[in-house]
């Protein structure tokens, strides 16, 4: 941004900030902030690391630099933007650019920063249940219309006639739009004559599990951050340390539905969990807000139950048809990268294959929209074969920086795998396996206890049958049109392969000497801090 828009910020709406960054695409020409942890994901595969820093960089400036400065991230890179966040990730911006640079002085530089955030959330976004239980909420006040959807935001006020409703109305939008999830009728009354419509929005009667769970990381990796930084004292550490144990028995206690076997958003006002398929009900697998080991296998049970596998395009935001854009049908990246991930992370070793069937199949789909229609989307609809979403204020954007950045993740950690197989991978996801009857907590959780290295993207995948999950064998599927070739590693300088199926499963190794390299690298990595908590390279 130039100089002028910091000598003259009253001629501009942009904010200013230092150094350069990556915009997401299309209508969008400033930052956003939970966009930049994927585009970020993106940079550092492609060892910009120079960029990665300078977009953490403004985020830090923008929390804690001068008296003009915030003590959060905005929501974007506009003076309208000032009075709302988006989800705080980051914390997780820092943390994996630690584990792929092992910059030390760079995590000493930005932890100010991520405290002052952490420090926002919790005195300016939490609110206390039931007078002893801390959670988090996406909560903005906001006595107007947003100027940016100005006409939007005054046309869904206008029945109502008292200046109180319209600004509870106009918070309520403000906070949704906080979520990142802007619009959704993951937002909305489920009832009445409103139900499932913006008019009904209620953002600030809701816990959303996926915000808890982020906070649950946070403190997580600020206890990491801190122990790597090495100049604070033991009782900071210890700090965040019971922030993050907090945080994960509310997690467990408020948003967990045994019965379904997953976490809901939950309703304050009526007390109760809002026991409706949003593909946030996973997303605690992302941040692995969880001790039980069994708690994988049951999300995916769930999400197998309600038909959140039955397409080959993505897994859908939600069921409802509202006409808004975090709503069905449409598929976002960053929801399918986290659920992969989610399932990559867990003890669970057909899960963790399942994951890799997720990856390569969101990939073959992203790749086909492009040779259509030449467009990298910002969402994707499972209905119309993959290709670009729709609903919302806005017609749908290409470009575009999340997108692409989870795909690139993606390629980092199966690229040596994936294939692009047909037809089976144009099946939906659920028909490439077969359940069996979930076994008895006690025998699960026996079957899926920590493996002795942390999972990484390499792995070795073996065909599991312990934890309930059995996936077909190349002969029970039909056979790829296509014999993948060699696959050249230039991180690694070494050359993969894929055997013909005639030959071998898809699941086995390829050779015992890529077995021992694996497990060397595998071995190597498992030497990091505190890596019993967190397996690091995985985000």
């Amino acid at each position: 941004i130039k100089y002028e828009v910091f000598l003259n910020p009253d001629r501009y709406s942009l904010l200013y900030v230092a150094h350069p960054f990556i915009v997401p695409g299309g209508r969008f020409r400033e930052f956003y902030y939970w966009d930049s942890y994927w585009i970020m994901k993106g940079l550092l595969y492609s060892e910009m690391y120079s960029t990665a820093k300078g977009i953490m960089r403004n985020f830090a400036d923008l929390i804690q630099s001068g008296s003009t400065r915030f003590g959060f991230v905005p929501n974007g890179g506009r003076v309208y933007y000032l009075l709302r966040s988006q989800p705080p990730l980051l914390t997780l911006m820092v943390y994996d650019f630690y584990l792929e640079t092992g910059d030390i002085d760079f995590v000493c530089e930005m932890l100010p920063a991520l405290i002052d955030e952490y420090t926002f959330w919790k005195s300016q976004r939490s609110t206390m249940f039931q007078d002893s239980t801390l959670l988090y909420q996406y909560k903005v006040d906001m006595k107007m219309p947003r100027p940016e959807s100005y006409r939007e935001d005054v046309e869904v006020a206008r029945n109502l006639t008292s200046e109180e409703d319209r600004y509870k109305m106009w918070s309520n939008i403000a906070s949704a739009a906080e979520t990142g999830w802007d619009f959704s009728s993951r937002w909305f009354s489920h009832e009445g004559v409103l139900a499932n419509r913006l008019a009904s929005i209620r953002t600030q009667h809701i816990s959303p599990v996926d915000l808890n769970a982020f906070m649950c990381l946070n403190a997580l990796l600020l206890t990491k951050l801190l122990e790597i930084e090495g100049y604070h004292s033991r009782d900071q550490q210890m700090k965040f340390l019971s922030h993050y144990e907090d945080l994960k028995a509310m997690v467990e206690l408020l948003h967990w539905n045994e019965s379904a076997g997953v976490w809901f958003d939950y309703d304050l006002e009526r007390r109760t969990h809002i026991d409706t398929y949003y593909v946030s009900n996973a997303l605690p697998l992302f941040t692995r807000c969880y001790d039980n080991d069994t708690k994988p296998r049951r999300v995916y049970e769930y999400m197998r139950r309600v038909g959140a596998f039955d397409t080959s395009k993505g897994i859908p935001t939600s069921f409802i048809e509202s006409a808004q854009q975090w709503d069905s049908s449409n598929v976002w990246p960053p929801m399918v990268h986290m659920l992969i991930i989610g399932f990559r992370t867990s003890n669970d070793q057909s899960l963790v294959e399942f994951a890799r069937l997720l990856a390569e199949q969101w990939l073959r789909s992203s790749y086909n929209a492009f040779e259509v229609s030449k467009n990298m989307f910002e969402k994707y609809n499972s209905a119309s074969g993959g290709l670009g979403g729709g609903g919302g204020e806005y017609d749908v954007q290409t470009g575009f920086g999340w997108t692409n950045g989870v795909i690139l993740d993606l390629l980092a950690k199966y690229g040596h795998v994936a294939s692009y197989k047909e037809p089976e991978l144009s099946s939906p996801i659920a028909k490439l396996v077969e359940p069996q009857p979930l076994m008895p907590a006690a025998q699960t959780e026996a079957t899926t206890s920590s493996p002795t290295v942390p999972l990484t993207a390499a792995t070795p995948l073996t065909q599991a049958t312990s934890a309930g999950l059995t996936l077909l064998s190349s002969t029970e599927r039909p056979a790829p049109e296509k014999v993948v070739e060699p696959i050249d590693d230039t991180k690694t300088g070494r050359t993969e392969y894929l055997l013909p199926p005639e030959k071998e499963t898809e699941l086995k190794m390829v050779d015992q000497e890529q077995r021992d390299f694996l497990a060397e690298q595998l071995q190597r990595k498992g030497s990091v801090m505190l890596s019993e908590l967190l397996d690091e390279d995985d985000f």
